[in-house]
């Protein structure tokens, strides 16, 4: 069978369901003070100059980012068109070598290359993937398409030349695979960083986002981390949100009401993960929604002080739907407000401490906002008495 699809027509359908969901769900009837009326009028006159699914999600993302809300992305339906994924060496590349072969800067914990048999060092050269071989002047993006995730095969060598090379083999890794491992390693240098640095006092703890997968690792490992410590860092720096702030804070406030005792062991404190020592929060300016309600409410609790930069106010609820075309939406149907009645929206929260940390400093692996962090939480020498 043969028929013909009318996109105008059927666009014009999905913006006027667009706009009627906003008009029903909005968390503000008053729009942030737009006329939503006149902005449907505006944008439907512009439908004639779309062609593509990307450009019209592109037109109800500008329709709606007049509201100056967020939590409002406009994604396109699918094109039906699949892309190549580029899978990852598995390491970093020094970008200051020029020449001959790929110089391997970093190799992850738990990296292909991190294990005996297929250990990769870091000032190592790759002189051949495949038994092509290689250089830092060419992009390789096309050539690694084409490999998936299989088993590939380098030569390396401790000087950018064949004599003594030897052979590695290992299946090279998926984007997430590879973010997962830069993520661990990271966080595991900050763990031993603030370990070392405290003498073993302060424990720290870094929560990437605040869906329920996140909660069961606070859960886990908040309480091996607590564990003899004097003091607590929550790092929700780079918090992508979620919907567990609420259940972290019941957590963190929980009051001890007893001690149990055996024969045979230490006293414990019942509940057990219950907690009164100092808190540091450090967020900054990539802390997002529900890791922006997080360090308020640990403020507004007075469980904690905050330390980093000021988060961008990226705070809503939201949903999704899908329009009639395929194109899926987000809108926010219920606004954060502080206990003082200030809107969270576009009002993000301030820390108590200010240290922005610059791009040179980012780059050379330091972070001023941990170590302020760090000198808070160092011990008070004892007050004399008279």
């Amino acid at each position: 069978a043969h028929y013909i699809r009318d996109t105008l027509a059927q666009r014009t359908a999905a913006l006027h369901q667009f706009w009627k969901t906003y008009h029903h769900r909005f968390y503000d009837h008053n729009f942030h003070g737009r006329d939503w009326s006149a902005l449907r009028d505006k944008y439907l006159q512009r439908l004639t100059s779309v062609d593509t699914h990307d450009e019209f999600a592109v037109l109800l993302q500008m329709m709606v980012g007049e509201l100056d809300a967020s939590h409002t992305e406009v994604s396109p339906a699918s094109s039906g068109i699949t892309t190549q994924s580029t899978p990852h060496l598995g390491f970093t590349l020094d970008t200051s070598h020029h020449g001959i072969g790929l110089k391997i800067k970093y190799v992850p914990l738990r990296a292909p290359g991190a294990f005996e048999k297929t250990r990769l060092k870091a000032g190592e050269f790759i002189l051949s993937i495949d038994g092509r071989k290689v250089s830092s002047t060419e992009t390789l993006y096309q050539f690694l398409n084409s490999k998936g995730t299989r088993f590939t095969e380098f030569l390396v060598n401790d000087k950018p030349n064949e004599k003594g090379a030897r052979k590695v083999r290992y299946k090279l890794l998926t984007s997430s695979e590879w973010q997962k491992l830069r993520y661990n390693g990271h966080v595991s240098d900050l763990q031993q960083r603030v370990e070392k640095s405290s003498k073993g006092r302060v424990g720290y703890l870094h929560i990437s986002a605040m869906s329920s997968t996140d909660q069961a690792r606070f859960e886990r490992e908040a309480y091996e981390y607590i564990l003899g410590k004097d003091a607590m860092i929550f790092d929700v720096r780079f918090n992508r949100g979620g919907n567990i702030s609420d259940t972290l804070i019941d957590w963190l406030e929980r009051k001890p009401h007893g001690i149990y005792k055996s024969r045979d062991r230490e006293p414990e404190i019942a509940p057990s993960r219950a907690w009164e020592k100092p808190i540091i929060v450090l967020m900054n300016e990539h802390s997002y929604s529900n890791g922006e309600m997080f360090p308020y409410a640990m403020r507004q609790r007075k469980l904690a002080q905050l330390v980093g930069m000021p988060t961008p106010g990226y705070v809503i609820w939201t949903s999704s739907f899908s329009l009639t075309d395929g194109t899926k939406a987000r809108i926010p149907g219920r606004g954060v407000f502080r206990m003082d009645g200030t809107n969270m929206e576009n009002q993000g929260e301030k820390p108590d401490v200010q240290i922005w940390v610059t791009p040179e400093e980012w780059l050379e692996g330091k972070d001023p906002q941990l170590d302020q962090a760090l000198k808070l939480l160092e011990p008070q020498p004892a007050t004399a008495t008279p």
